[in-house]
């Protein structure tokens, strides 16, 4: 790999195995947590690819970049691979490459087309400016105003020790009923007008790639 570098910090050992898998799948993503990847699956189903589509939860944001610069050096097909994060860090082009460069190190002649390649490789949510999704996701479902119990524990929360608990709270109440409840929030607030905005990148990918891939044909 000649002056090329990188650090793996904290990567999950299952999502270097989703890498190099060979399982095949049309379609792959890596996300940050459970309920981001119950969020890709919301999206997927409606657009009838879940079928043809692996996820793969990696932890900390940091780890997203780990995996950008791994698939940019690495003798891997990322074509038809996205990394999404949040949205609520490392936001602009500048702060991820910038990210990208403490992960991955060099002086070849083609540094910098890796760092680009590994760049196209991540997406995000659109979240409000300095708000958690966790929060966002809330206030969506509270606008909605449902007459259900999950509307009704929602708005019980007002002070929660951290941004997480904005949902895990709601779920966590009754913990057998865990996986119902985020699959009755998310199904909630894919409804909202806002709902489309706030997933739309990853939409629009998968979207394509369903359309480039003739996987809407094999249904």
């Amino acid at each position: 790999l000649g002056e090329e570098t990188i650090v793996y910090d904290c990567i999950n050992p299952d999502v270097v195995y989703d890498i190099s898998d060979s399982k095949e799948y049309p379609l792959r993503v890596f996300v940050e947590d459970e309920f981001s990847a119950l969020i890709i699956k919301n999206i997927a189903s409606k657009l009838k690819l879940l079928d043809y589509l692996q996820i793969s939860c990696f932890g900390s944001i940091d780890n997203a970049f780990i995996i950008a610069a791994y698939y940019a050096i690495g003798d891997f097909d990322n074509t038809n691979t996205l990394i999404v994060t949040d949205g609520d860090k490392y936001i602009t082009g500048e702060e991820k490459q910038k990210q990208l460069k403490k992960k991955l190190s060099g002086t070849e002649e083609n540094y910098e087309s890796k760092i680009e390649k590994a760049l196209t490789l991540i997406s995000q949510f659109n979240l409000p400016v300095n708000t958690p999704p966790e929060k966002y996701i809330h206030d969506l479902l509270i606008e909605l105003d449902n007459d259900d119990e999950i509307t009704r524990d929602a708005k019980r929360i007002n002070n929660p020790i951290d941004s997480h608990s904005w949902i895990y709270d709601i779920v966590n109440k009754t913990p057998q009923n865990r996986e119902y409840k985020l699959h009755k929030i998310i199904e909630a607030v894919s409804t909202h007008p806002n709902f489309d905005e706030y997933v739309k990148n990853i939409k629009v990918w998968l979207s394509n790639k369903g359309a480039e891939l003739n996987l809407f044909t094999k249904q």
